[in-house]
């Protein structure tokens, strides 16, 4: 019964770590977004993030196709942005490609605490679907 007590209570002390784990203010994230494209190929987006002064991330935004057999990528889209997190606890961003064009955008839902498949909404070229992220180092 004392085991299962403190196995209790070290689950209720974990939960709050867990909490966490999605990006605080100050440290540095990179998201990995993948989505079905054109038969023998997968769409992607990459997202890496470094804090900026103040609030929120400086954010580099990769988007393109990489080939199943070879892994080959094709990039269709290199952007520089901003991004922070609402309110909501949504985490969003914008971008304007390298060179000029037209700016584009991303936001992650986070319906729970997990960091993996999560639902991620990118505008065009880029894909939308499940998206894992990744903090700290």
């Amino acid at each position: 019964m004392l085991v299962r007590v403190a196995l209790i209570a070290l689950t209720l002390v974990a939960i709050p770590a867990a909490a966490q784990a999605f990006p605080s203010e100050g440290e540095p994230w990179h998201l990995e977004v993948r989505a079905p494209g054109p038969p023998g190929t997968q769409r992607f987006a990459r997202v890496v993030a470094e804090p900026e002064a103040g609030s929120g991330w400086w954010v580099t935004v990769t988007c393109g196709t990489v080939r199943a057999r070879t892994g080959k990528e094709a990039v269709d889209l290199r952007a520089r942005g901003h991004a922070a997190i609402g309110r909501g606890g949504q985490l969003g961003g914008t971008w304007t490609p390298v060179g000029g064009g037209t700016t584009g955008g991303f936001s992650v839902d986070r319906p729970d605490d997990r960091l993996l498949d999560l639902p991620v909404t990118m505008a065009p070229p880029c894909p939308s679907g499940g998206g894992d992220l990744s903090t700290g180092d």
